[in-house]
């Protein structure tokens, strides 16, 4: 809307059923504090705003040239373009920063423990592999007649290997199963908040900041619109015949520049005729169409 003003946040039921039993939350502090960030700027836009209107009031009146007006009032006009191509350079610039969903900060938490249990169960599939190349060699009559005590050795030797690699397996699959379980508990749905919360801090930074782009380029659009007017008044108050108009001897801004200059431009337009008016836009449109030819097709 082009309002100098930090917007709030949507609490949403569950929030807004706490904050009416006096509960705090994180969304009603958070637009708690917006409110006092925008009670603090009005207060200022509006102590800014009383020192000028003083200021412009106290300052003496003088006749000043209009085409004195017209290089300032163009020159305050390219510098508001200048700002606003500005401003539209860095709002585009601003990308919003990706922010992990709850269940992608949840798989992190899981990551290691995940990969131990399929590092366990690939421990165990190739220990099974192993142990049964070797109990088929054992199981041949010709290795147990030429050696029997080292085949009951492998035997026990192959036990001993399967119930490690079990083990671990089991043992990786319970650290998965209660690192699940803790994701589940309130301490485990903190810690994924916690992690969550810069990211999701940076997003809004430059949601805010995009934000208040837009309403700084809103303003200025207004801003050039009107000294555009104040701009096309001058030119055709001097066409008219118009040579100068009392104005302030300065102006805190160029808003109250452009207020100052404009009222009696207008002024003074309206004081002519409507047929004296239109004569002097036929001129300088004839005028304007010439110079813009020239620039096209320069003479040689």
């Amino acid at each position: 809307q082009g309002l100098d003003r930090e917007p709030t946040e949507h609490l949403g039921p569950s929030a807004t059923a706490l904050e009416r039993k006096e509960r705090r939350t994180d969304r009603g502090d958070r637009n708690r504090d917006v409110a006092a960030r925008n009670r603090t700027a009005e207060g200022l836009r509006r102590d800014y705003s009383d020192t000028a209107e003083r200021l412009e009031r106290a300052a003496p009146r003088v006749d000043a040239p209009i085409d004195k007006l017209i290089a300032e009032a163009t020159r305050v006009r390219a510098q508001m373009l200048v700002d606003r191509e500005a401003w539209s350079r860095e709002r585009e610039a601003l990308t919003k920063p990706p922010v992990p969903s709850a269940q992608a900060l949840e798989r992190q938490f899981l990551r290691e423990d995940f990969a131990g249990r399929t590092r366990a169960q690939a421990a165990l599939r190739l220990t099974e592999a192993r142990v049964g190349t070797v109990r088929r060699r054992r199981l041949e009559l010709v290795a147990w007649i030429r050696n029997p005590a080292r085949m009951i050795w492998a035997k026990h030797a192959e036990l001993n290997a399967i119930a490690r690699a079990r083990k671990a397996a089991r043992e990786a699959e319970l650290r998965y199963a209660l690192r699940q379980a803790w994701l589940r508990t309130p301490q485990g749905r903190a810690a994924v908040s916690a992690r969550r919360q810069p990211d999701l801090n940076r997003a809004a930074d430059a949601a805010r900041k995009r934000r208040t782009l837009e309403r700084k380029i809103k303003r200025i659009d207004r801003r050039i619109a009107t000294a555009t007017r104040t701009l096309n008044d001058l030119v055709v108050a001097e066409e008219l015949g118009e040579r100068s108009f009392k104005v302030p001897a300065q102006s805190p801004d160029a808003t109250r520049f452009l207020r100052s200059v404009g009222e009696p431009a207008r002024a003074a337009v309206q004081r002519h005729p409507l047929p004296a008016r239109q004569q002097a836009l036929e001129r300088l449109n004839k005028v304007r169409g010439r110079q813009l030819g020239q620039r096209l097709f320069p003479s040689p």
